[in-house]
């Protein structure tokens, strides 16, 4: 696992500009309802652990958008997190490696995801779906997930990118110190600060 994996902020707490968590919730309440399981997920690897930040809609499972789990929990998404490869557990009741897992333990038995990644290609966090009984997903619903989580993946690569455009724009490009808009913003920033400051 990248040791900057869990690194980044919660986009729960901090939304970065040009991010819509409303494209990804339809995203997983689709993948909810086509694979008819309990429910569906993308979950981000942040300094908080592993995270929900979307959740299928409906009372059909037990983890909310906020439910987050240490980073060293084994459940599903870690292994995915941590290998950086897809995971399918068919029925985990009879799988050594995962029948004493929480979320075996909350019920759910089978688990399909994938990892969703940055554009350096370092984790993200996972698309996932769990179900509380064993399922028999063949190549094409394994293949569907993979393909969705290419929605996301373009979307991190367009928030790198206006956030490379703003980073250009405020900086010199031969010392890349502040130029005059740059150092504009960091002003007005300063004194947002400062007034804050003033209010406490």
């Amino acid at each position: 696992m990248d040791n900057q994996t869990f690194n980044h902020h919660s986009f729960l707490q901090e939304l970065p500009e040009g991010v819509s968590l409303q494209k990804w919730q339809k995203l997983v309440d689709l993948i909810a309802r086509i694979y008819h399981s309990s429910g569906a997920w993308l979950m981000q690897a942040n300094e908080n652990g592993i995270e929900a930040i979307v959740a299928s809609s409906g009372k059909g499972h037990s983890y909310p958008v906020g439910h987050c789990v240490k980073k060293d929990i084994h459940i599903y998404c870690q292994e995915v997190i941590s290998k950086n490869e897809s995971l399918y557990v068919k029925d985990a009741s009879v799988n050594p490696n995962w029948n004493n897992n929480p979320e075996y333990k909350d019920g759910y038995s089978s688990y399909l995801g994938v990892p969703v990644c940055w554009p350096d290609g370092s984790v993200f966090g996972t698309l996932c779906t769990l179900e509380k009984s064993q399922t028999e997903y063949d190549e094409d619903f394994i293949e569907l997930i993979n393909q969705l989580k290419l929605v996301i993946e373009a979307d991190l690569l367009s928030l790198q990118q206006i956030q490379l455009l703003s980073e250009i724009s405020i900086k010199d490009d031969s010392t890349g110190l502040h130029n005059r808009r740059g150092l504009h913003i960091l002003f007005e920033e300063k004194l947002v600060t400062a007034k804050r400051q003033e209010l406490k």
